[in-house]
């Protein structure tokens, strides 16, 4: 356990207390928690929770920086951007709203954002590429292609010197 204390803890896009990358259960030992997400499957696990389905949680984050009439400069403007890539894979997916492509109109004034995609979504280390192959041999089809199965063991991350967190390499192996 960390011998700091806090009196608040701010926690972004995670659904439940479990999905908390917590090696020294710091979380536990604060008193308060404030949850800011966009999951519908959120446990409401905060003191105070902030959930409103949006394709990226940035896109909270950027609206309430705004209400708060918080400057966003470059530093914040690349890490709001990051998010809003990576949460709605690269502005692809179904469920973005005109809403976010007006959040990166904006960023875009501040940051670049082609370089922050390439950056966060078209470069992987080459332990990520090696897991990556690992997951597209372990691939299994089922209902005629309709449903995809992957999977990687733990030894694999040992083996190629990766963090649990580099198994996101393995996520669209499937949907792709």
């Amino acid at each position: 356990s960390s011998d700091k204390k806090y009196d608040v803890a701010i926690i972004l896009d995670t659904a439940s207390i479990e999905r908390i990358n917590n090696p020294n259960n710091i979380i536990e030992n604060i008193p308060r928690k404030i949850v800011i997400d966009h999951h519908g499957s959120n446990t409401y696990y905060g003191d105070v929770n902030f959930v409103d389905s949006r394709p990226a949680c940035c896109e909270i984050v950027y609206n309430l920086a705004n209400e708060m009439n918080i400057e966003i400069d470059e530093k914040i403007g690349v890490a709001l951007c990051s998010g809003l890539l990576t949460d709605t894979g690269g502005l692809s997916h179904p469920d973005v709203k005109s809403s976010t492509y007006e959040v990166a109109a904006d960023l875009s004034k501040i940051v670049n954002i082609p370089s922050i995609h390439k950056k966060v979504l078209g470069t992987i280390t080459k332990g990520q590429f090696e897991l990556n192959k690992i997951g597209v041999q372990n691939l299994e089809f089922y209902k005629d292609g309709q449903i995809t199965f992957t999977y990687i063991t733990e030894e694999d991350l040992v083996n190629l010197n990766l963090e649990k967190s580099d198994a996101d390499i393995i996520a669209n192996i499937g949907r792709n």
